[in-house]
């Protein structure tokens, strides 16, 4: 038995394509971000899964997530997008769950693609190597910020 989840919390900022719509996500956002689902969701929410099945011996997949692109609203949301996904990743890592990303074969305003299906090449190669970092690397590296964000803001949580 293997347990699969999706995971695309906040949805304001991974999906939601409306008025609420949120552009900016972790400690590094200074607008238009959730008050919500930031990093210590990330972490309490790998570790419930930790908790509840890995640690009892069942293997645990987030088989689909992801975030869809939305520089059409905010040139800067590619940037978050890797954060977050790499942020998700290094926290599933850490709790022994294993990522699949969902790329549904869209590229471009609301797509999720990373993969161009019709001439195989990759459009998302900052979203990549964010993740393959995640996947690669240490629990204790530090993810980079979202470039040229680099203040953590005040009010959020140490991470």
């Amino acid at each position: 038995i293997m347990i699969s989840v999706h995971y695309y919390d906040p949805f304001n900022f991974t999906i939601d394509e409306n008025k609420t719509a949120k552009t900016q996500w972790g400690k590094y956002a200074v607008k238009n971000y959730d008050n919500w689902g930031q990093e210590d969701h990330v972490d309490s929410q790998m570790a419930l899964l930790n908790e509840k099945f890995v640690s009892q011996g069942y293997p645990v997949v987030i088989g689909e997530f992801g975030a869809q692109d939305k520089t059409e609203k905010f040139a800067d949301y590619n940037e978050f997008r890797r954060y977050w996904a790499e942020y998700l990743i290094k926290a599933a890592k850490k709790n022994g769950i294993v990522c699949v990303y969902w790329d549904n074969g869209y590229n471009g305003n609301k797509g999720f693609g990373i993969i161009n299906r019709f001439d195989y090449t990759i459009t998302q190669p900052d979203l990549i190597a964010g993740m393959m970092r995640a996947i690669n690397s240490t629990d204790d590296y530090e993810i980079p910020s979202p470039a040229g964000y680099t203040e953590v803001r005040k009010s959020a949580k140490a991470s």
